[in-house]
């Protein structure tokens, strides 16, 4: 069965409730690679905070060059990312690697203002949407007009909660966005899909085992 694209209309990111605790307050952390490519760098990890993003802070990704950022020292556990102005071609991570964590609420994203043209944002780690007994909301999304910028998961999706999981697609672009690693229940209940506003989105697996279903409005299916 070949993968099918799905096209359809509105939303945006839902703001960030915190399903991890966090010390201090929810901040942008910028990558700068001013000390190597792995998340979380030799002593001194290549954050603008001088550590890495902690569960309630958004990554930013604004540098420009073909980046692959490597997650070889652990699983990490962030809020969101996104890919600004000036950022070039980055992957983050290894399908076969450390997982990252989503907390519950926020965005995986290309902003509108990336300046760029063919460029692929490309999250490879793992994902797991949130952990413990609370039920999570969470986005990705592509904001960028610019239909040659794509944004593509080619790690697994599952949920780390025992409760219920919606992962909304949504954005205005028009190129290949695609999930294409295997989108399973994990140790929820249920994930679900909704597909929300005018771009398109790709399920490139053909073995998913999501349960909760797939909710699109506005919907035109076609084949990739």
């Amino acid at each position: 069965m070949k993968p099918s694209k799905f096209l359809s209309l509105s939303a945006l990111a839902i703001p960030a409730s915190l399903a991890f605790s966090h010390s201090a307050l929810a901040a942008n952390i910028n990558w700068t690679g001013s000390n190597g490519t792995d998340w979380n760098g030799p002593g001194n990890p290549p954050w603008s905070n001088g550590t890495k993003p902690a569960s309630g802070d958004t990554a930013v990704f604004n540098t420009v060059g073909t980046i692959a950022v490597a997650n070889a020292v652990g699983d990490q556990v962030v809020s969101g990312m996104t890919f600004d102005t000036a950022a070039g071609s980055f992957t983050i991570g290894t399908t076969g690697g450390n997982k990252v964590t989503l907390t519950t609420g926020n965005t995986i994203q290309i902003a509108a203002t990336l300046a760029g043209s063919n460029l692929t944002e490309t999250i490879d780690s793992p994902i797991v949407f949130g952990s413990g007994a609370a039920a999570v909301t969470y986005n990705f999304s592509n904001l960028n007009t610019n239909a040659s910028n794509k944004l593509v998961f080619g790690g697994a999706l599952s949920d780390g909660t025992t409760l219920t999981t919606m992962l909304t697609l949504t954005g205005v672009n028009t190129g290949n966005n695609a999930v294409n690693g295997l989108i399973s229940n994990g140790s929820s209940s249920a994930l679900s899909i909704n597909k929300t506003n005018t771009g398109t989105w790709i399920l490139g697996n053909t073995s998913n085992g999501f349960t909760g279903g797939a909710r699109f409005s506005a919907v035109k299916i076609g084949e990739n």
